[in-house]
């Protein structure tokens, strides 16, 4: 039966690049292990204990490498537990970006599309004469604008209705709105608004208002008085 010596202090050895244990070279009988390499063991909290050197013995030497091995996949697996729990922290911070630039894209979209529409409203009466009754009006404050839209509402209905109504502007054939026989309200927007989106300029369309421009409203009934409004919207 070998002698086996006691383990004299030796090189450092790394566990990952090589076996701890050597053949003794003074004489070649035995097995000796550098003091680095003794056995730590770390617990679930990464606190550190050591145990005591390991006596000259291929087989405690099997048993520390076993021992070790278990160790590193320990330290693995604990490494993949907590990579999982940060994963749902990452993924919540993410979620919350993409909303705040979602939120950011809508509300510069709402900013730029935001068109400023204004009206004016005019009152007109009178007693049906069965002919047409035409009524001149200028803008009150002026304006320079272009008219998108109007609506004409008969409070007080003559007898039998009116035959019709309508409203444009003076020196222009174009009417901006209708009412026909019997109708006591009537709403329209012929002409648009228009608006920006990101980079495109959706441009309106409708009727264009000077300083000088007036309103013209024309109303034909046969018996009764009659009492109206008209009511112009204008961008500008």
């Amino acid at each position: 039966m070998a002698v086996h010596k006691p383990l004299r202090k030796g090189p450092a050895w790394s566990l990952h690049t090589g076996s701890p244990f050597r053949e003794n070279p003074a004489d070649g009988s035995g097995w000796m292990m550098p003091r680095s390499a003794c056995l730590r063991d770390y617990d679930r909290s990464g606190t550190m204990d050591s145990t005591p050197e390991f006596q000259s013995s291929p087989q405690r030497g099997l048993t520390f490498l076993n021992r070790q091995a278990k160790l590193t996949i320990r330290l693995s697996t604990r490494s993949l537990y907590e990579g999982e729990k940060e994963r749902p922290m990452t993924k919540k911070l993410s979620a919350i970006a993409l909303m705040g630039a979602l939120w950011l894209a809508l509300a510069s979209m709402s900013a730029q599309a935001q068109v400023q529409v204004r009206s004016q409203t005019f009152f007109f009466n009178g007693t049906c004469t069965g002919t047409d009754q035409v009524f001149t009006r200028p803008f009150n404050p002026t304006i320079t604008a272009t008219v998108i839209g109007g609506d004409i509402q008969i409070f007080q209905n003559p007898t039998g209705g009116v035959n019709y109504a309508f409203a444009g502007l003076a020196g222009s054939t174009n009417i901006i709105i209708w009412d026909g026989p019997q109708q006591t309200h009537v709403t329209s927007f012929p002409g648009f608004a228009g608006f920006v989106s990101g980079g495109t300029n959706f441009l309106g369309f409708g009727f264009p208002v000077t300083a000088a421009s007036n309103v013209v409203f024309d109303l034909s009934c046969a018996t009764g008085p009659w009492q109206a409004f008209l009511t112009l919207w204008f961008v500008s």
